[in-house]
């Protein structure tokens, strides 16, 4: 297996390298920070933080898959059978004209992230797109018509035309890829080929279907960002509501016929890289800038996906797979030395193609979290009044966190 992912991410990378020769994490202004925003945790007089380990147990690596996988066992029209994509997967195109892939020489740059500083969330945004493949549409020239592909992608269009778009053939076939292998709803595409100058779209779904589960994902997506990021919303109330609300959702599937960030959100199943997104896909939805990481378990060496985090210049892990079936904070905002501990090895990509070498990997050594995190046994967030509400480990009493301060009160 680790043979076929290492063969499986060299031939993915040549696309992207194409329009990426040195790929950057960063799209776009870096939010403005304030002073007042960093989270440091105040520990109330009497009641001192208890640290704890990771358990073994749930640390335990679920099985893994290739993320190259794309079949469905059960296709056809009118059916709502679990879509077999990757959660955002590496692009990968079978017609363009790629250079030889690259390695980066230089330390990868990642956006930074303010507590204090959340846009108005208004409800699903489909024109969103990760750093990464976003700043390869850009290389490429192609970033101009990506509305106009999410457009025409998420109305079950079946020929895309470069006329049409205002794009090259071959930029077409780039955007297109990247919906389909980057974009929530890009799970229910089966496949995208060249025909001539335009491309043809294989969907999985009959136009009915499509429609519906199109509506069903939009109403169910406002309703979660409607409690995740309320109007005055923080980032941190984002960050504990998006992790709280994948944290609750679903289940493992056991038999990886549900992977995908839209298989969760719309399911309520799929596997490491379907949680990971599904988290990483809320925090961009409020604003953020997440990295997806995609590396490997220690124990077992399998595949695993988890997410990284700038909070206020400091950068963090979270692992929302491994926390299922716990309630607290064990893999939330974890610095280097905790995830290792949380039985991964370095990660084989961040972010997108081609893999970063572990030096120019981005570094995470927060700790404005680790007081809060060793504290808590159970919580829930309150995002509407700035609030994580807990109970501690220590005495079982409940506490309040402020999102905004960083005090902890009763």
């Amino acid at each position: 297996m680790r043979q076929k992912i290492l063969l499986w991410l060299s031939g993915t990378a040549l696309l992207l390298c194409a329009a990426c020769a040195a790929p950057s994490q960063t799209t776009g202004p870096t939010p403005t920070r304030s002073p007042e925003s960093t989270a440091v945790v105040t520990v109330p007089p009497g009641e001192e933080s208890v640290t704890t380990q990771p358990s073994g147990d749930l640390g335990a690596a679920q099985p893994g898959i290739d993320p190259g996988t794309t079949q469905n066992p059960a296709e056809g029209p009118g059916t709502t059978q679990p879509i077999r994509t990757t959660a955002e997967p590496p692009i990968t195109a079978k017609t363009a004209k790629p250079l030889p892939a690259t390695t980066p020489t230089t330390a990868m740059e990642h956006p930074q992230t303010t507590p204090s500083a959340l846009p108005a969330v208004r409800g699903f945004n489909p024109y969103l797109l990760e750093a990464y493949p976003k700043d390869c549409l850009a290389r490429a020239g192609a970033w101009g018509g990506w509305p106009g592909v999410v457009d025409a992608l998420s109305a079950r269009q079946l020929v895309l035309t470069p006329q049409t778009l205002g794009v090259t053939a071959e930029q077409l076939m780039l955007l297109a890829e990247t919906f389909r292998t980057h974009h929530v709803l890009g799970a229910m595409i089966k496949n995208v080929e060249p025909q001539g100058q335009n491309v043809k779209v294989d969907y999985r779904f009959d136009e009915a279907e499509h429609q519906r589960l199109t509506a069903e994902f939009t109403l169910k997506v406002n309703a979660l960002l409607a409690q995740i990021a309320p109007p005055g919303a923080n980032a941190l109330d984002c960050v504990f509501g998006s992790y709280h609300a994948v944290l609750g959702r679903g289940r493992y599937d056991d038999d990886h016929l549900y992977t995908t960030t839209f298989d969760l959100l719309m399911f309520d199943k799929s596997i490491c890289y379907g949680y990971a997104g599904a988290f990483a896909f809320l925090l961009e939805q409020c604003g953020l800038s997440p990295i997806r990481v995609y590396g490997h378990t220690a124990s077992r060496n399998e595949e695993h996906g988890w997410v990284m985090l700038d909070l206020d210049g400091q950068m963090y892990h979270f692992d929302i797979m491994f926390q299922q079936g716990s309630l607290d904070l064990r893999y939330f905002a974890m610095d280097d030395t905790r995830r290792q501990r949380a039985d991964t090895k370095p990660a084989v990509t961040y972010g997108g193609l081609p893999p970063w070498p572990a030096e120019k990997a981005p570094k995470a050594s927060g700790s404005a979290f680790e007081t809060l995190r060793d504290r808590v046994l159970t919580w829930h967030p309150d995002p509407a009044n700035h609030v994580v509400t807990f109970v501690s480990k220590k005495d079982g009493k409940t506490y309040r966190f402020d999102t905004a301060t960083g005090d902890i009160g009763t």
